[in-house]
Parts: structure tokens; sequence; C-alpha cells
């Protein structure tokens, strides 16, 4: 009976890593912005105050920040993606049948 190999057979570069690294962050920032949330439920006994969005060093602020990092990451990553698909965006083009 042969045994199964489990992970790779070679060892992670550093494109590895780098291959997917703004989806990652963007996974990574938008976990951690909810980590905040629920801390802020436990603690404070509220989700969000709408006042402390602006003022540095509140927990509504980091969210705001880790959620922007998110966002921008995932818009990030997909654009690299269409890129090296060769897709230049907007709509896919369709061959008329006549």
């Amino acid at each position: 009976m042969k045994l199964i190999e489990w992970g790779p057979t070679r060892r992670p570069t550093l494109a590895d890593l780098k291959k997917k690294f703004w989806l990652r962050l963007s996974y990574f920032s938008a976990s951690l912005a909810l980590v905040i949330f629920g801390d802020e439920l436990i603690k404070e006994g509220y989700g969000i105050n709408p006042n402390d969005f602006l003022t540095p060093g509140t927990h509504e602020n980091l969210m705001l920040i880790l959620l922007i990092v998110s966002v921008a990451s995932a818009v990030k990553h997909i654009s690299s993606k269409r890129q090296d698909n060769g897709g230049g965006g907007g709509a896919p083009k369709v061959e008329r049948r006549e």
C-alpha cells in the first residue's frame, strides 16, 4: 500500500507568496474588521457609533480604514487578474451569426 503524500513537492518561493497577495490582503483586512466589530459589540454593547468614524483611534475609524483597504485590494486583484487574462474590461465580444 502506497502512502499519500501531503503538501507540495517543492518549497514555496516568494513568487508563490506574491501570487494572490491582493486577494489575501482583502480577506485578511475584512476578517480583521469583523473581529474588531465583534469586539466593539462585546465591550461597548453597540455595533457602530456613526460619530466615531472620523475620530482617529476609535474602533469605528479602524474598521473604516480596514474596509477601505479590503475593497481597494479586491479591486486591485480583479483588475490584475483581467490584465493577466488579456481582458481590457468592458463587455465580452459576441460574434453575430447571420
